[in-house]
């Protein structure tokens, strides 16, 4: 199998993470990280053994030296960036979300299609052991069907205020919980409805307070109350836990339910059934990153479908969409 080329195209928290990943990843190599900063970018090139570095993604493209992008941009430059590639005919993974409005979506898969190459959008947590034994454990009936997911979080949110612009970042709402919508997908199949109600405790645009609830086909539920408006250093617990009728699936056992230990490397998640019987599903460790790039690397060898691809993952924006039109109607919003 010829190793991919790969140029790095932004090189701020996620891209560094991506970056560092690279060479555990098989058949693939990074040869360029692309930043308008050139002192970070030259620290991650650094950093990681990367022989060029550009300040324009223009440039990059033209210099014929990568076969494929791994955009780790702002949202908002997703599209722009993602659509230039494909024109270079470049394979691009593209971080999530997969862009700030379901045209510019269309508009991405549009020109990948007709370039011939791949899309495939970073939804990191497909790839995470953690929560695929989530999903492990509700297929083989712990917990009993339909189910009720809740999610509930609150802290500071990240530092950079293009996050909490509502037509560069879409807040929490979107940029966060596009994981959980995507993974939901995954698990219960498609969504059905919509209803959300959201503000502002920031002078920001984009909501970033919330709570929004999506009804699946099948009967299953995803409830997500979310805040990135707390002060600096202030957070609530994080449960995050599925109920259903046979009992309730906690994603880290709580300090009152006595599980097993597990070996060294593994962890688990845990279901509670009736009369307190404990049914622990252990799953080893992994790096959902380097994971997530095999995948991609692997699809453009033609060894597996991208997943997501570019389809796919507009069928999860979709869903954040409509939370954000639900938040701003005051409508619970149908979904085809």
């Amino acid at each position: 199998m010829k190793t991919l080329r790969v140029g790095l195209i932004g090189a701020g928290g996620i891209g560094a993470h991506h970056a560092a990943r690279y060479k555990q990843v098989e058949n693939a190599v990074l040869t360029a990280v692309v930043d308008v900063d050139r002192e970070r970018a030259a620290k991650v090139a650094e950093e990681n053994g990367v022989p060029h570095v550009f300040t324009s993604y223009e440039e990059a493209l033209r210099s014929g030296e990568f076969d494929a992008v791994d955009i780790c941009l702002p949202t908002w430059l997703h599209a722009e960036v993602s659509i230039a590639a494909a024109k270079a005919g470049k394979h691009i993974l593209c971080e999530k979300p997969m862009a700030t409005t379901l045209e510019e979506a269309d508009a991405m898969i549009a020109a990948a299609e007709e370039a011939g190459v791949v899309l495939m959008i970073a939804q990191c947590r497909r790839y995470d052991n953690f929560w695929g034994t989530v999903r492990r454990a509700l297929a083989e009936g712990a917990i009993g069907r339909p189910v009720v997911w809740r999610d509930i979080s609150g802290h500071y949110g990240p530092g950079p205020a293009w996050f909490y612009d509502r037509h560069k970042g879409l807040g929490p709402l979107v940029d966060g919980a596009i994981h959980n919508y995507d993974f939901a997908r995954t698990m219960f199949g498609e969504a059905k409805t919509v209803y959300a109600t959201g503000r502002s405790f920031k002078p920001v645009t984009a909501p970033d307070t919330g709570i929004a609830v999506v009804r699946f086909e099948q009967g299953d539920e995803l409830q997500l109350s979310w805040s990135w408006g707390l002060p600096p250093g202030v957070r609530t617990p994080h449960p995050n836990e599925i109920l259903g009728p046979e009992g309730v699936l906690y994603f880290s056992p709580p300090p009152f339910v006595k599980a097993p230990e597990c070996p060294e490397g593994w962890r688990q998640v845990v279901a509670v059934r009736a009369n307190g019987e404990v049914v622990p599903y252990q799953y080893q460790v992994n790096d959902m990153y380097v994971d997530e790039i095999q995948a991609f690397v692997d699809s453009v060898a033609g060894k597996r479908a991208p997943d997501p691809d570019g389809r796919e993952a507009r069928t999860s924006l979709a869903i954040a969409m409509a939370v954000l039109e639900s938040i701003e109607t005051g409508n619970v919003v149908t979904l085809g």
